[in-house]
């Protein structure tokens, strides 16, 4: 059972230095340091500050004795001490912010401290000074040390007082158990986060590059293969190219201009009359027009009247590729849809499983030592209440051999 008879609320504020895509008060970044720490025991009447480089008593003392630590995204707090030594096996979490998300059914909306305070009737101002500097990426290093110190109490014993009324409803409502469950899930994700798992970035930025060279010529490829009747203008590699990426090109491609209408391009033509005056006196007049070329579709006839049957898209999208694939298979159709895939296939891959992962790591991407990956585990991000992944995603990670 959890009772609140020996706990410590606690919350930091840090530095925001870690750059794009990493997000700025990133725990892991090594440049990022607590600026002052804010914690209330049990009993205690008042909130005690710690400044910079001052919070080994703090972890020592609460590392000797087992203890409810509590705070609101508390993971966030917890990967900063654990950097300076903090061990979790003697404690049991408590994340406000995680309560709050499960008690509302895990459904959308804020988990602000500010929100949580207002759902319970805890009267609650936020600095909106201090909120807004956090916002634009000015750190707790760069805020004054009294005002700081007075933003930080204030967090700290509201964590505390949602804290309590979350307890007694906990007890009240008889689901201690289901909370208990839900709340020991911190320490595993945080551990895995702090932990991280070595990544070869400079491998991966070498196989990225064979990637995009491979994307760059089954693109030229496609687009000479696939546009072979179409006007030069869209085949050229001018602004108006064949863009293997628009579901309304490829639509176009495979429906004819009956489903996505004609290609459409603006020329300058020349007049047979001169201006008679003016600058421009002497000079051959020129008009803009816009002229329309149909394009003939790739799909079967017989196809096209299973789709209208059917009713069902004649379009580029993904469901209709799907079942083109399928009822499609022996037309000219389906080589185009197998070049396609082949394409996405490539953009996948590198989109989704080389930049991420070279972006997020941490350490010098360039030398043989390898960097680290530190992926944040939601608790509180998902309408059905699972576990997510991001920056990057570790839930998302391609099992399948992608040479």
């Amino acid at each position: 059972m959890y009772k609140p008879d020996k706990y410590t609320v606690l919350d930091l504020e840090t530095s925001i230095r870690a750059p794009q895509p990493h997000f700025g008060a990133a725990p892991m970044w090594p440049a990022n340091r607590t600026i002052m720490l804010g914690f209330k025991n049990t009993n205690d009447d008042e909130t005690t500050i710690v400044g910079e480089g001052q919070e080994a008593p703090f972890i020592r003392a609460i590392s000797k004795q087992q203890r409810l630590l509590v705070g609101h995204n508390l993971p966030f707090d917890l990967l900063y001490l654990m950097r300076k030594g903090l061990h979790l096996s003697n404690h049991r979490l408590w994340d406000t912010q995680k309560f709050f998300y499960i008690e509302r059914g895990k459904s959308g909306g804020s988990t602000s401290l500010e929100n949580v305070a207002k759902h319970y009737g805890i009267p609650f101002k936020k600095d909106i000074e201090i909120k807004e500097r956090f916002k634009v990426g000015i750190g707790a290093d760069k805020i004054d040390a009294d005002l700081l110190r007075e933003y930080l109490v204030s967090d700290v014993e509201v964590t505390e007082q949602i804290f309590l009324a979350q307890v007694k409803l906990c007890t009240e409502k008889y689901f201690t158990r289901y909370v208990r469950a839900m709340m020991d899930s911190l320490g595993p994700t945080t551990q895995m986060n702090f932990y991280g798992i070595a990544f070869d970035a400079r491998s991966a930025k070498v196989e990225m590059a064979t990637k995009e060279d491979q994307l760059s010529v089954a693109t030229a490829e496609f687009v000479e293969k696939w546009t072979r009747d179409y006007p030069a203008a869209f085949r050229t590699g001018g602004a108006a190219e064949f863009n293997p990426a628009s579901s309304v090109q490829v639509g176009r491609r495979l429906w004819g201009s009956a489903s996505a209408g004609p290609l459409r391009e603006t020329v300058t033509e020349t007049l047979d009359e001169t201006y008679k005056s003016g600058a421009k006196k002497g000079q051959q007049k020129t008009r803009k027009v816009t002229r329309e070329h149909e394009v003939a579709g790739l799909v079967s006839a017989k196809t096209v009247k299973l789709f209208a049957q059917n009713k069902w898209q004649t379009d580029g999208s993904a469901q209709t590729i799907k079942r083109l694939k399928k009822h499609d298979a022996e037309e000219v159709s389906a080589d185009f849809v197998a070049d396609l895939e082949h394409l996405r296939h490539l953009n996948k891959e590198i989109g989704t499983y080389y930049k991420p992962y070279i972006n997020y790591s941490i350490g010098d991407t360039t030398s043989d030592e390898p960097s680290v990956l530190y992926p944040n585990f939601n608790h509180c991000v998902t309408a059905t209440g699972r576990l997510s992944s991001s920056k990057p995603n570790f839930q998302n990670i391609n099992g399948k051999n992608t040479a």
